[in-house]
Parts: C-alpha cells; structure tokens; sequence
C-alpha cells in the first residue's frame, strides 16, 4: 500500500513538471511569435513612413 502511495506521489510530481516544462515552452513560443509580429509590423510602419517622406519630398 505504501508503495502504491508513494508510485502515486511520484507520477503526480513527475505530470506537474511535464505540464510546467509545457507551459514554459509554450510561453517561449508566444513570447517568440510576439516579438517576430511586432517585428514585421515595425518594419511596415518604417517602409510606409519613409515611403510617405519620399513622396512628400518630391
């Protein structure tokens, strides 16, 4: 019976750092694509600023 118990302890122990490793990871991605969109959309603010510039300056 205690073996049992401790078998249980030990699978709980063990999912609960499976699903933070998982969270953790999952994060990383978000915080990654988050960062690649904001990227892309800074890039496209920049060409249409200097687009609008050229356009005004000629």
């Amino acid at each position: 019976f205690i073996y049992l118990y401790k078998l249980f302890i030990y699978s709980f122990i063990y999912l609960h750092i499976n699903l933070f490793i998982y969270l953790y990871k999952l994060f990383i991605y978000s915080f990654i694509y988050l960062h690649i969109n904001l990227f892309i959309y800074l890039y496209k603010l920049f060409i249409y600023l200097f687009i609008y510039l050229y356009i005004n300056l000629f």
